[in-house]
C-alpha cells in the first residue's frame, strides 16, 4: 500500500468500513470472498460447511491485516450494519446474525471519517 494507512481502534467499526469500501462502492478490490479463499488457502483444508458457524479464524486475520487507506475516508458517508452482510457471511458464512459477534463497541474511530 502506497498511502498513509487508518489506524483502527475498533475491529468490528473496520468490519463496517470495508464493507462499505468493499462490498458497496468496490473500491478496494478484489473482493473478499470465503469460498475463493479457502480453495487457494495452502496452509490447512478450511471445511467450510463444518466451521462457517463460527468465524472463521483465517478470515479474520485476512481482515485485520487488510490495510485501509486514508484516501478512502472521504468516501464514507454512512455505515450499515446488517446480519447480512457481506462482510459477516464471509467471516461467518452461516452466521445468523443473532448475537453480538460484530457489535461496535468502541466509536473512536469516527475521527478518520467526516461526519
Amino acid at each position: 500500500m502506497k498511502g498513509e494507512k487508518i489506524e483502527f481502534t475498533d475491529f468490528n467499526f473496520k468490519l463496517a468500513i470495508i464493507e462499505e469500501l468493499m462490498y458497496i462502492k468496490e473500491l478496494i478490490q478484489p473482493k473478499f470472498d470465503i469460498f475463493e479463499f479457502v480453495d487457494s488457502y495452502k496452509e490447512r483444508e478450511i471445511d467450510v460447511e463444518k466451521e462457517g458457524y463460527k468465524a472463521i479464524p483465517e478470515a479474520i486475520e485476512y481482515f485485520k491485516e487488510l490495510k485501509i487507506d486514508k484516501k478512502f475516508a472521504t468516501e464514507i458517508t454512512q455505515i450499515y450494519q446488517d446480519g447480512g452482510n457481506d462482510i459477516y457471511m464471509n467471516i461467518t458464512p452461516y452466521w445468523d446474525g443473532e448475537d453480538d459477534s460484530f457489535n461496535i463497541e468502541v466509536y473512536d474511530d469516527i475521527k478518520h471519517f467526516r461526519t
